[in-house]
């Protein structure tokens, strides 16, 4: 029993650096997918943020196989989602050049991990992450629209700087707090699954009815959940809010 729980210890050790791009191709090829599904009530795309939590957490050498893995993922799941192939390449270039951006501004040396504890790591994630980055892609998207597909400039920029701002602000910081924990051991426990059950239902009542300001409800319960569950869970449920969310106000529910 001990021999073959060291043997698969070994093999996830030994392919760990072709297992950790594969995670990256399905998480932002999952992600791309369903948030490129809403159409036009998108209001948040979180693609970007799971690619830059990657790149802020791997070391700069293996940058290469991440942004490989990302770019195929966003390049396959637009295409099923019969997007032309013209857009398909810009917004792919786009979403590549914004998360290669804020890697490169906030890890300026391999060493540099991200640490969102630290006010002063705060100022420059928010600067270099959800301002500047964004901002660049926006511009190039809008005049890209401006002089190829003839659409106005600024709301092409507004709309692209929103989404992808509000995308890397939310997933950024929740996945990388979700790689750093021990994600097999954490997914395996069975009794905290059943916990969570209960919640994501709130979660979904609160979104089905607009009648009442009922989303505030959800702080008081992540921070229950961070306090009894955990960084991890707490960031797999931000993660969750995120997508029903979106999801339920895409469709105007």
């Amino acid at each position: 029993m001990q021999a073959s729980t060291i043997t698969a210890r070994q093999w996830r050790m030994r392919y760990r650096v072709y297992l950790r791009p594969l995670g990256c191709f399905l998480s932002v090829g999952a992600a791309t997918l369903f948030f490129g599904s809403l159409g036009n009530g998108l209001i948040i795309w979180v693609a970007n943020g799971i690619l830059l939590a990657y790149l802020l957490l791997a070391p700069r050498r293996f940058w290469p196989a991440y942004i490989i893995a990302a770019v195929v993922a966003h390049l396959i799941a637009s295409a099923l989602l019969h997007v032309s192939w013209q857009v398909n390449l810009l917004y792919t270039m786009l979403d590549t050049i914004e998360a290669l951006i804020a890697a490169a501004l906030l890890r300026r040396r391999s060493t540099d991990l991200p640490n969102f504890t630290s006010p002063f790591y705060l100022f420059r994630f928010t600067v270099c992450a959800i301002v500047a980055a964004p901002a660049i892609s926006a511009a190039v998207e809008g005049l890209a629209d401006l002089f190829i597909f003839h659409q106005a400039f600024l709301p092409s920029f507004q709309h692209l700087f929103r989404t992808d701002a509000l995308g890397i602000c939310v997933t950024t910081p929740a996945c990388v707090a979700l790689f750093r924990t021990r994600l097999r051991k954490l997914l395996s426990d069975y009794s905290n699954w059943l916990r969570l059950l209960p919640i994501c239902a709130l979660c979904v009542a609160v979104f089905l009815q607009n009648e009442l300001p009922a989303p505030i409800l959800l702080f008081p319960v992540l921070l229950l959940v961070l306090l009894r569950m955990g960084l991890g869970w707490a960031s797999l449920l931000t993660l969750f809010v995120t997508t029903v969310g979106a999801w339920f106000t895409s469709r105007d529910i």
